[in-house]
């Protein structure tokens, strides 16, 4: 999957300071955008796998990697991502 298809376009300043500050710009936010999602991936089956177990209609079994699990979780019915829940800020 490619995030950003156009790119994240920098002013010169910002460039020049993160050149100063980081040896490889891209591989660090690389890094930190990888880091980010690990940990939505373990919050993530953590919620579903609790909700799965304390549901009484769930019948069928609960995969058993966490990449199972994810792509289970988003084909369900009642599952949205975040920016179309109803707690979410639609403006």
């Amino acid at each position: 999957m490619i995030l950003f298809n156009g790119g994240i376009v920098l002013s010169e300043v910002s460039s020049i300071a993160l050149a100063d500050a980081l040896i490889d710009p891209e591989e660090w936010i690389t890094t930190v955008i990888q880091e980010k999602s690990a940990r939505c991936q373990r919050r993530m089956v953590e919620y579903w796998v609790e909700r799965l177990l304390s549901d009484p209609n769930w019948t069928d079994p609960i995969p058993s990697t966490a990449e199972e699990i994810i792509l289970l979780v988003s084909q369900l019915p009642d599952y949205l991502p975040r920016s179309q829940r109803p707690e979410f800020p639609t403006e």
